[in-house]
């Protein structure tokens, strides 16, 4: 199936389960938004993650890519609401390092999450640090035209950004001469970006370590979401990433 067929295709079932994000798509051409959610940052959690990461295999194909066996992250997965792990293990490409006792561990960190992040809940954090190059892909998970894949940088030792965004149109080769490296902002280490409309990577440098939070599985707060979307574009409009393409260069309307 060609990409753009595919990307319409999960477009379409996503707003079958969540038909009120429609209205969400007005913030489309935002490829990146900086979010106005104070620094969250925790170095007890930083040694925790250290303590407890560990290599983590793709396992199945996906829109990211076709290869299996590899590994380029260390992870650790926490299940906040306590869903059952056989649940998240079905449906997942990628091998998962559960570790228990995050909310009892971390209860700061997660308090903050839940008040500051638009979810109404949230079932599963990845958190990741990789340990070689990723290069510039999709993830296999929202399609709708608005900035949702939500992160949190809690650690980089990087003194350079490492993490980039460029657009890709379905079904075309990369252009990496317009890639966008996400901009380091004093106050805030959350951002999020349109899956849609981008491919994201990062290069890796063996002397610096950094570590990022991937927010998944959650129920959007639909009215929260508009609240921070407008607060952040007001606040950090000279930092977000533009598309000026049209969504019908992604999806067949």
């Amino acid at each position: 199936m060609i990409e753009k067929n595919y990307f319409t295709d999960k477009r379409n079932q996503q707003f079958t389960f969540f038909p009120n994000n429609k209205q969400l798509e007005i913030w489309g051409k935002y490829c990146y938004i900086p979010l106005d959610i104070p620094k969250i940052q925790s170095q007890n959690m930083v040694e925790w993650f250290n303590e407890k990461k560990k290599p983590i295999y793709k396992i199945t194909s996906d829109i990211s890519t076709k290869s299996i066996g590899f590994s380029n992250f260390d992870s650790i997965d926490v299940l906040p609401t306590g869903e059952s792990e056989k649940k998240h293990r079905d449906s997942v490409a990628w091998d998962l390092n559960i570790q228990k006792n995050f909310v009892d561990l971390f209860p700061d960190v997660y308090k903050k999450i839940m008040e500051y992040f638009p979810f109404k809940s949230l079932d599963r954090i990845r958190i990741w640090s990789s340990t070689k190059d990723v290069g510039y892909h999709r993830d296999d998970y929202k399609y709708t035209d608005n900035p949702e894949s939500f992160r949190l940088m809690l650690y980089d030792e990087n003194p350079n950004q490492t993490l980039g965004l460029v657009t890709s149109l379905p079904d075309t080769n990369l252009n990496k001469d317009n890639i966008f490296l996400l901009p380091r902002i004093e106050d805030t280490n959350s951002f999020v970006w349109n899956n849609l409309r981008t491919k994201h990577g990062s290069v890796h440098d063996s002397r610096y370590k950094k570590i990022i939070l991937i927010f998944d599985r959650y129920q959007l707060d639909v009215e929260k979401y508009k609240e921070l979307i407008y607060r952040s574009i007001n606040k950090y409009k000279e930092y977000t990433m533009i598309d000026n393409n049209k969504l019908g260069d992604y999806i067949n309307l």
